[in-house]
C-alpha cells in the first residue's frame, strides 16, 4: 500500500518512502524518487523536505544540488563560477564553470574550506565554524589562519620575505638568506624588492652589495660584464673593461688605468656623480664643463703628429704639445694638412714647400734633388728640371729660368718654363704653349718644335719653322706629312677623316696612304703600281696611267705577265694582252693551247677555268666571271652557277647587280619584288635596281621578316635590331615612341622628353634604368652608367648621393640638390638617408652629429643614421660588439637588434627576456614580448605569450596576468573595454583605469570604495542601486519607499481588490503544500 494524499496534499496517510505531490485521480501517493524542490517525504517517523530516499535516521539521497547534512537533513550544498552555497566543511571543485556539488575538505587542498567566516582553512573543527587546518602559507591561530613569516608568496616571490631574505624555492618554502641569491632573484630590502641584491642596509632598506657581474647604480644592481666582444661600452657606469678581458668577464670599477664608461663620455679617467659627466680626463685631454676634449696641437696616441696643427709636429710622448715644423728633427715628421711628410719644415695645405737642409720637396717627398738624365722634371723639386743628357745617368737637376731648355716641375701643372710663387702652378709656358684658364695650353695648328705636323689642325702641313703656322695640304711639298685627324700621312693633299683621299702629283692613295707611282727615266713599269702602266707617249716623271682592256703594251700586275688588266688578287691577269689567253694556274697570260679554257661544242662552261664562263662560239675563250651576264653560268669547281660573279670555292659569294648570294646560289633581290631578309631598296632606285645590304647609314626601312619599321635586323632577319627615324625599339619591335607621365615610365635605356620616350645619352632628365635612381645613362645589373646633374654614385653604382648646393634648415636633410626634405621617423627613409638631420649645435658650437632625426625641444638627437648608436641624445659610430645598454627607464631603445632591457645596465639576448619586456628589432622596431626578431617582425615569442601575425600577445587564464589596464579575453589581454574585469595595479572588480591605476568604473554588483577599488557592500548593507552604486543597511532598505515605491503599492493594491474572488476560490479548492507541510514540520519539532 502507498497511502493516499488528502486535498492538502498532506502526507500523513503516505507509507514510509512516498510523498504527495500532486492530487491524481485515485489519491494515491508517489514514491520520493519522483520528488521535486519543496516537497516532503515519509520518512517514517519524520518527514524530511527535499528528500528523495530516506534511510533509516533521516534522509539517504536528496535531490540535485541537496546532500543529506546536519542530522542527515536535506541542506543545498553547490557552487557555480558566480555564486557558492557551500555547506561548512566544503568546497567549490576547482575549475568550476556550471553548476555542481560541493565536496568535502581535505588537509591538503589550495582552495579555502567554507568554516563560517573564517578564511584561508583547508579543513574546519568539529563544528565547521572554524578553521581545523590551514592552506599552505598559512599557520592556525585560535581557530584562524594567519599568514606564516619569511616564506615564499603564493607567485613564488619574495614579498613575504624578512629583511635580507629571499624566495628561493616553491610557494611558501621558507625565506633563505641573500647571500645565496641568484642571477634574476630578488632580495627583500625594506617594503621593495631588490634584484640581483646581495645584501640590503638595516637602515634605510636599500641595496648595498649586489651579486657578482652586477653594480649597484641609483640603488638598483644592474649588469656589469665585458660581453661577448669584451668592451667597456658594456660595462655598468663608473666601470670599465680591463684589456685581455675574457668574453662575459666581470667588469671592474674605473682606476684611472684604461677610460671608464660614463655613458656618452668616451675619454674619461673618472666619472661625474651622475651619467654623461667627467670628473677626471687622461693626458692629452681637458675638462670642458662635464666633457672630456682633446686637446689642441698636441701628440697622439700613437707618439705621432696627426692631431698636431699644419706646420708643427710630435717631440715627444701621448699629450705631449707640438713644435713648429722650421727646426724639425731629421727623420722626423710634419704634420701638411691632411699628409704627414719627413723632413718637411715648411707647409702650405697639404703640400711641402721646404725640406731640411740638402733636401728638396719633390712630389711631396723630402729628397736630394737628383734625376735619371732624358726622363721627366716630376723627378726634381719644384721649380727644377731634368736636363736631357747624359741619358739615363744620374744628374743634378737644375733650376728653372726662362731659357731652360726642358719644361719645368710646378707640382701637377705641365708646359711650364718657369713656375709661380707657390710653386703651384705656371709663371711662364714653354715655347708653343699660352695661358688659357689657368693652364699652359698647346698654340693651335703650328709646327711643332721636331717640326712635325703633330700641332697642326686636321688638312694642314708644317712647312717651316718651329712655331710657324701651319699651312694647307693642297699644296703639300714632297714627303711632307699632312695631319689627317692625328694621324699624319706622307704626301697626302687632301683626307677623308684619317685616311688620305688624294696625294700630290706622282703618289695614289691605297688603302688610305700614298705611294709612289710615276715613270722612271727608262719609262719602264718599275715604279708604277698594280693596275698602272707608263704610257710610251709621256715622259720620264709622268704619272703611271690606269690600265685598261685592248691596251697592247703589258700591265703591271705583280707577278704575272702579259696582262691587259690586273685580276682580284695580286699576282693575277683578270684581261690578257690582244691573241693571249690566260693559263693556269698562275693566272697569268700566255699562247693559247688546245682544250686552253675554252667554250665546248654545247657552248657551255665545263672545260672553263675556275671563275670563267663561255661567252662566245666554241673553241672561243671563257671569259672571267667578273664579266659575267644576266642568265650565264659561271664555273664554281664542280658547281655552275648561274649570274655569279665570283665564287672562291663552290659557293658564290658575289653576284652581279639585281641578284644576292643565298646558300652559295645568287637569288633575285631586285627592288621590283620584295627585297631579301636583311636588304632594303635603296632611294631612287628604279624597279631594276638593286637591294642593298642594311646597315646604319641607310635611311630606308629593311626587311626583317615580321618586323616592321627596322632600320638593321639582328642575326636572324627576323627582328629589329635598330630602328628607322621616329621609332624606338621595344622588345625587338620598331614601334613609334610611347606617351609617358609619372604613372607609365618609359622602358629601360631611354627617358621621357615633352611625353616621349627617348634614347637615353647626355640628356639632363633620369634615365629608366630600373631601381636604380639619377641615371644619366644605364650600366648594367640596374645600375647608372653616370648620373645626372646634381647626383653623383654610391659604392653600389646608383645615383643616390646627391650634391648639396642648398644648406638644409633645422630639423632638416639633404635629399638632393637644392631640395633639402623634413626629417622623417620612417625607417625606409634613414635607411636612404645619404646625410645627417640638421639638429642644431652643441653648447660649445660644434654640430651635432648624424642624427637621423631630432629630439623636438633639444639640440640632440632622437634617432641615429645607420651604422650609429644613440647614447644620451648623442650619436656615435657603433663600436664592433656593442650590444647596448639600457636607460633609466629601462628601455629597449638603444639596444643592438635582438637585444632587451630588464632594467637599467647592459642589454641582454631577447631570449632571455620576460613577459612586457620589448626587443629591439631592425629599424628601431620596438617588439614587446618578443624572443627573436627577423628584420622588423617578430618570429618567437617569450614564455606565456603567443605569436599573432608578426607581434607577441600574452596568454592568460585571468586578469592579473595581463598589463595594467588590459583584461583577459579569450585567453588573450586585450585593453579593457568594461566587458570583463580590468587589471588596475592591485585594485579589484574594476571595468577601466584611471591614469592613477584606480577604478573607473566598478563591475556589476560592486561599489567603489574610498581607495578606488570594487568592493561588495559591508555586512547588513545591500546594493540598491548599481549606477550610481549605493548601500543600505538592511532596516534602511525595507523602511525605506521611494516614489518609485509608492506607485509600485497602489497598482498592487488595484490588483489584489479586483482579484480577491479568484484568491479566495482558490483557497478554498486547491490544497496548501507549503503550509501543510511546514505545519507538520513544526510538530515535529515540538516533538
Amino acid at each position: 500500500m502507498t497511502g493516499t494524499c488528502d486535498a492538502n496534499l498532506s502526507s500523513y496517510s503516505c507509507t514510509y518512502n512516498y510523498s504527495c505531490m500532486s492530487q491524481s485521480t485515485t489519491g494515491r501517493c508517489t514514491p520520493c524518487s519522483q520528488i521535486t524542490e519543496g516537497f516532503m517525504c515519509r520518512c517514517s517517523p519524520l518527514y524530511e523536505i527535499n528528500c528523495m530516499q530516506c534511510a533509516s535516521n533521516g534522509c539517504a539521497i536528496c535531490i540535485q544540488f541537496f546532500q543529506p547534512l546536519n542530522n542527515n537533513s536535506c541542506v543545498s550544498n553547490f557552487c557555480s563560477n558566480y555564486m557558492q552555497e557551500c555547506y561548512n566543511g566544503y568546497v567549490c571543485p576547482p575549475h568550476t564553470v556550471q553548476t555542481t556539488l560541493c565536496v568535502k575538505c581535505q588537509s591538503n587542498q589550495r582552495q579555502p574550506c567554507k568554516c563560517g567566516k573564517r578564511p584561508n582553512c583547508s579543513t574546519c573543527n568539529s563544528d565547521g565554524t572554524k578553521c581545523g587546518q590551514c592552506l599552505i602559507g598559512y599557520k592556525l591561530f585560535e581557530g584562524n589562519c594567519v599568514e606564516q613569516e619569511n616564506v615564499c608568496d603564493a607567485k613564488k616571490q619574495s614579498t613575504r620575505c624578512d629583511q635580507n631574505q629571499f624566495c628561493n624555492g616553491e610557494a611558501y618554502s621558507p625565506c633563505q638568506n641573500c647571500s645565496q641569491l641568484r642571477i634574476n632573484q630578488f632580495c627583500r630590502c625594506g617594503t621593495k624588492l631588490a634584484k640581483n641584491c646581495q645584501k640590503c642596509g638595516d637602515q634605510d632598506g636599500k641595496c648595498k652589495i649586489c651579486i657578482a657581474k652586477f653594480a649597484l647604480y641609483k640603488d638598483e644592481c644592474v649588469s656589469n660584464i665585458c660581453g661577448m666582444i669584451p668592451s667597456t661600452l658594456n660595462c655598468s657606469f663608473g666601470n670599465l673593461c680591463r684589456e685581455g678581458s675574457q668574453p662575459n668577464a666581470e667588469c671592474a670599477t674605473c682606476d684611472g688605468t684604461q677610460a671608464c664608461n660614463c655613458g656618452s663620455q668616451l675619454q674619461c679617467k673618472y666619472c661625474g656623480s651622475v651619467i654623461n659627466t667627467c670628473a677626471e680626463c687622461f693626458h692629452g685631454y681637458h675638462i670642458e664643463g662635464v666633457t672630456c676634449v682633446r686637446d689642441t696641437n698636441s701628440c697622439g696616441e700613437q707618439f705621432d703628429s696627426q692631431l698636431c696643427d699644419t706646420g708643427f709636429y710630435c717631440t715627444g710622448n701621448f699629450g705631449g704639445q707640438c713644435e713648429s715644423c722650421e727646426n724639425i728633427k731629421f727623420n722626423n715628421a710634419c704634420k701638411c694638412g691632411a699628409l704627414m711628410i719627413q723632413n718637411c719644415t715648411k707647409c702650405i695645405s697639404n703640400n711641402c714647400v721646404e725640406c731640411k737642409s740638402g733636401l728638396y720637396p719633390i712630389s711631396n717627398i723630402c729628397r736630394q734633388n737628383t734625376c735619371i738624365g732624358g726622363k721627366d722634371s716630376g723627378q726634381c723639386a719644384l721649380n727644377n728640371y731634368c736636363p736631357s743628357e747624359p741619358i739615363e745617368m744620374h744628374i743634378n737637376c737644375q733650376e728653372c729660368t726662362a731659357k731652360s731648355p726642358i719644361q719645368c716641375n710646378c707640382g701637377g701643372s705641365q708646359n711650364c718654363q718657369t713656375c709661380n710663387a707657390s710653386y703651384s702652378g705656371c709663371a711662364l709656358c714653354q715655347a708653343g704653349y699660352q695661358f688659357a684658364s689657368s693652364e699652359c695650353q698647346a698654340i693651335p695648328n703650328i709646327c711643332s718644335k721636331e717640326l712635325t705636323s703633330a700641332s697642326c689642325s686636321s688638312g694642314n702641313v708644317c712647312e717651316g719653322k718651329f712655331l710657324d703656322f701651319c699651312v694647307s695640304c693642297a699644296n703639300i711639298n714632297e714627303d711632307k706629312f699632312c695631319n689627317c685627324n692625328g694621324n699624319l700621312l706622307q704626301n697626302c693633299k687632301s683626307c677623308s677623316g684619317r685616311i688620305c683621299a688624294d696625294c700630290r702629283y706622282g703618289y695614289y692613295p691605297v688603302n688610305g696612304k700614298c705611294a709612289l707611282n710615276i715613270c722612271d727615266q727608262t719609262m719602264s713599269n718599275l715604279h708604277c703600281l698594280d693596275g698602272f702602266i707608263c704610257d710610251q707617249k709621256g715622259k720620264p716623271q709622268d704619272e703611271c696611267s690606269q690600265c685598261v682592256d685592248g691596251q697592247t703594251i703589258a700591265c703591271k700586275c705583280g707577278t704575272a705577265i702579259n696582262c691587259a688588266t690586273c685580276g682580284r688578287f695580286s699576282n693575277t691577269c683578270d684581261k690578257c694582252l690582244p691573241g693571249l689567253v690566260i693559263k693556269f694556274p698562275n693566272q697569268s697570260c700566255g699562247e693559247q693551247e688546245a682544250g686552253d679554257n675554252s667554250c665546248d661544242a654545247e657552248l657551255t662552261s665545263k672545260v672553263c677555268f675556275d671563275n670563267f664562263f663561255c661567252d662566245g662560239q666554241a673553241g672561243d675563250i671563257c671569259k672571267p666571271c667578273s664579266h659575267i651576264r644576266e642568265g650565264k653560268t659561271c664555273k664554281c669547281q664542280d658547281q655552275f652557277l648561274i649570274n655569279c660573279a665570283f665564287c672562291p670555292s663552290s659557293d658564290c659569294v658575289q653576284c652581279i647587280n639585281g641578284f644576292s648570294p643565298v646558300s652559295g646560289k645568287c637569288v633575285t633581290n631586285k627592288c621590283s619584288t620584295p627585297c631579301l631578309p636583311g636588304y632594303h631598296c635603296p632611294q631612287g632606285a628604279g624597279k631594276d635596281g638593286s637591294c642593298m645590304v642594311c646597315s646604319l647609314s641607310s635611311t630606308e626601312t629593311c626587311n626583317c621578316g615580321d618586323a616592321k619599321n627596322c632600320q638593321t635586323c639582328n642575326a636572324f632577319n627576323n627582328a629589329c635590331q635598330a630602328c628607322i627615324q621616329g621609332f624606338v625599339l621595344l622588345n625587338g619591335k620598331c614601334q613609334l615612341p610611347p606617351n609617358c607621365d609619372l604613372l607609365n615610365p618609359c622602358p629601360i635605356g631611354q627617358y621621357c622628353n615633352n611625353s616621349i620616350c627617348a634614347l637615353c645619352l647626355d640628356q639632363q632628365i633620369t634615365c629608366s634604368c630600373g631601381q636604380a635612381v639619377n641615371c644619366q645613362n644605364c650600366g648594367s645589373a640596374e645600375s647608372c652608367l653616370n648620373c645626372i646633374p646634381g647626383w653623383t654614385q654610391d659604392i653600389n653604382g646608383n645615383c643616390k648621393v646627391p650634391i648639396c648646393t642648398v644648406p638644409p634648415n633645422r630639423d632638416q636633410y639633404c635629399a638632393g640638390p637644392e631640395s633639402p626634405q623634413a626629417c622623417s621617423e620612417n625607417p625606409l627613409v634613414i635607411v636612404s638617408m645619404q646625410y645627417q638631420c640638421n639638429c642644431g649645435k652643441t653648447e660649445d658650437g660644434n654640430e651635432v652629429m648624424r642624427c637621423a632625426n631630432c629630439e623636438r625641444y633639444q639640440n640632440q638627437c632622437k634617432q641615429c643614421m645607420n651604422g650609429n648608436t644613440l647614447m644620451s641624445g648623442i650619436c656615435v659610430l657603433t663600436p664592433p660588439g656593442y650590444i647596448g645598454n639600457c636607460d633609466q627607464d629601462g628601455s629597449s631603445r638603444f639596444c643592438a637588434e635582438n637585444y632587451g632591457c630588464k632594467g637599467y645596465g647592459q642589454c641582454i639576448e631577447c631570449s632571455q627576456l620576460l613577459l612586457s619586456m620589448s626587443c629591439k628589432c631592425a629599424e628601431d622596431h620596438l617588439q614587446p614580448n618578443c624572443a627573436s626578431c627577423n628584420g622588423r617582425n617578430c618570429v618567437k615569442c617569450v614564455e606565456g605569450a603567443f605569436l599573432d601575425g608578426n607581434q607577441c600577445k600574452i596568454s592568460c587564464d585571468n586578469f592579473i596576468t595581463c598589463e595594467e589596464g588590459e583584461m583577459c579575453k579569450d585567453h588573450v589581454c586585450t585593453e579593457c573595454d568594461g566587458t570583463d574585469i580590468c587589471h588596475c595595479s592591485n585594485k579589484d572588480n574594476c571595468q577601466e583605469c584611471t591614469k592613477e591605476q584606480t577604478c573607473n568604473g566598478c563591475m556589476k554588483g560592486y561599489i567603489e570604495n574610498y581607495e578606488g577599488s570594487c568592493s561588495l557592500c559591508a555586512d547588513g548593507y545591500q546594493l540598491i542601486n548599481d549606477s550610481p552604486a549605493l548601500c543600505q543597511t538592511s532596516e534602511s532598505v525595507q523602511n525605506f519607499l521611494g516614489v518609485g515605491d509608492i506607485v509600485c503599492l497602489l497598482i498592487a493594491l488595484i490588483i489584489i481588490i479586483g482579484g480577491v474572488w479568484i484568491i479566495v476560490y482558490h483557497y478554498l479548492s486547491k490544497p496548501k503544500k507549503y503550509y501543510q507541510q511546514h505545519n507538520i514540520l513544526a510538530a515535529q519539532n515540538q516533538q
